[in-house]
């Protein structure tokens, strides 16, 4: 935790707000480019070096540094300077215009994407979080204030079947929804939640597995992708926010089938790992489901001690109340 909070305290708001993707040092992403005469794995094509999303406009990339560093001030209880600074930037950017945007996904042609104002409220959300504890005489009504806009614009785009398309006024279905429940920006009580899951399950469901969204090309890259691991996971994720028992199942299924270093896709048919192997994002979105399956099971075990020693006070019949 230590090492990442100074790895973007070397690159400072700028850097950060400069592109979404650095190498590993902090500097710059070289141009992307193909590579001739090369095949891929499964003799792909094209095969290319160097990341176009260095150019990209990616909101989401501010709600993930913001959340971050609220779990370091959970841990730490205190927060430096330098990363206030982060905080304020990244906040204050996220209360800006929207502009189009290439999204989660990297889509090659920006656009007017729900998942970009789901990066703007977690962005938002998470920086009033880090002020109310590090610096509650900071004014915030700025920030509170697009918080309620970016909501509201993403809860506006529900449809009846509880799914959210990719783009606003789209007809894809987007897992990246799922984020509103994972990230809380939809209660587990609210009923919009579990329309929301189960839509989209429904709609991108392939066993345990699920797509990001439908395979059909037009996002700008070649069609017919396998289901997308990180995303399999915020299902997992989800259910278990929802109180689902069926989330160990799904759970369970996934790493019964998945190899020990998750990839970016799997394709369940050839039982191949495919993309990117391994895949930090997929071990994280992992560990994440398995953490709040953990969280859920002890929220459930010290409901039912509390419930016992209830209903087995001195004095006290012990049946239900």
């Amino acid at each position: 935790m230590d090492d990442y909070v100074a790895f973007l305290e070397h690159l400072g708001p700028a850097g950060i707000l400069g592109a979404p993707v650095r190498d590993v040092d902090g500097g710059p992403v070289p141009p992307e480019r193909e590579v001739p005469c090369v095949e891929g794995w499964g003799r792909s094509l094209p095969v290319r070096v160097g990341n176009a999303a260095a150019e990209q406009v990616q909101y989401d990339a501010l709600g993930v540094v913001l959340d971050a560093l609220l779990v370091r001030v959970r841990a730490r209880r205190r927060i430096s300077a330098t990363e206030w600074s982060i905080v304020k930037a990244l906040a204050d950017r996220a209360t800006e215009p929207d502009e189009p945007s290439n999204g989660i996904w990297e889509v090659r042609e920006p656009a007017a994407l729900v998942s970009a104002d789901v990066g703007r409220w977690m962005a938002l959300d998470r920086a009033l979080r880090i002020a109310r504890r590090t610096r509650p005489w900071a004014r915030r009504r700025r920030w509170k204030r697009a918080r309620a806009l970016a909501r509201d614009r993403v809860l506006a785009a529900q449809r009846d079947d509880g799914t959210f398309p990719h783009e606003y006024g789209g007809d894809d279905v987007d897992s990246s929804a799922l984020l509103l429940v994972v990230s809380a920006l939809l209660h587990p009580s609210d009923p919009r939640a579990g329309r929301l899951v189960d839509g989209t399950l429904d709609a991108l469901g392939s066993g345990p597995l699920l797509y990001r969204y439908p395979p059909d090309g037009r996002d700008g890259f070649a069609p017919g992708e396998s289901p997308f691991v990180p995303a399999s996971w915020w299902a997992v994720s989800a259910l278990a926010r929802l109180g689902r028992r069926d989330a160990q199942d799904r759970a369970d299924a996934l790493c019964g089938m998945l190899p020990a270093l998750l990839p970016e896709e799997f394709d369940p048919v050839r039982n191949e790992a495919l993309g990117n192997t391994p895949l930090v994002w997929s071990h994280a979105e992992c560990a994440r489901a398995l953490f709040e399956l953990d969280r859920q099971r002890r929220l459930r075990h010290r409901l039912a001690r509390g419930f016992a020693r209830f209903v087995t006070r001195p004095g006290r019949a012990p049946t239900a109340p």
